[in-house]
């Protein structure tokens, strides 16, 4: 297997595809995520950041770290690609 991680912070032309990637996984509302990342990307904090694991130009896992929850998977080609 031979993927990258973006950080979408590094790499906002990444954006739309988070939001919608981290929207389609956890079922919850676009907007939500749209806020959250979309100020993830101006905030002078360490927190939130978010990433996606790119293979050949498809998203295949992701990742966010925020404060409250610390640590979240999402999506099982993260856990795959990573062992």
């Amino acid at each position: 297997m031979n993927y990258n991680i973006i950080g979408i912070r590094e790499n906002p032309g990444y954006t739309e595809q988070a939001i919608q990637y981290f929207s389609e996984r956890w079922g919850i509302d676009e907007r939500i995520y749209r806020d959250c990342i979309i100020n993830s990307l101006a905030t002078p904090n360490k927190l939130p950041r978010f990433y996606l694991m790119i293979e050949a130009s498809r998203v295949i896992g992701g990742y966010g770290l925020n404060e409250k929850y610390n640590w979240k998977r999402i999506g099982e080609g993260i856990i795959h690609g990573i062992i």
